[in-house]
C-alpha cells in the first residue's frame, strides 16, 4: 500500500506540475496573440500609409508634369515676345520713317 500512496503521491505532484506548466503556456500564448495583434495593427496601418504616400507621389509626378508643360510655354512665349518685340521696334522705326 505505500508502494501506491508514493505512485499516487508522485502523479498528484505530476499533475500539478503540468497545471502550472499549462498555465504558463497559456498565458505565454495570450502574450503572443497580443503581440501578433499588435503587429498586424501596425502593418495595416503602415500599409495604409504606404497606400497614402503613393497617391500623394502621384500627384506630385501630374503637378511636375504640369509645371514642367507650363515651364516649356513660357519659354516658347518669351521668344515670341522677344521676336514681337524686335518687329515692333522696325515698324515703329518704319513708322517714324514714314512720317518724316
Amino acid at each position: 500500500m505505500t508502494k501506491l500512496a508514493a505512485d499516487l503521491d508522485a502523479v498528484q505532484k505530476d499533475v500539478a506540475e503540468s497545471s502550472k506548466l499549462l498555465d504558463k503556456a497559456k498565458s505565454l500564448q495570450k502574450a503572443v496573440e497580443g503581440k501578433i495583434a499588435t503587429a498586424t495593427s501596425k502593418i495595416s496601418q503602415l500599409e495604409n500609409e504606404i497606400e497614402i504616400s503613393r497617391k500623394v507621389l502621384g500627384e506630385a509626378k501630374d503637378n511636375f508634369d504640369k509645371i514642367r508643360k507650363a515651364r516649356l510655354e513660357l519659354d516658347k512665349n518669351k521668344e515670341k515676345l522677344v521676336k514681337a518685340t524686335v518687329v515692333k521696334a522696325e515698324l515703329e522705326k518704319e513708322l517714324n520713317t514714314l512720317k518724316t
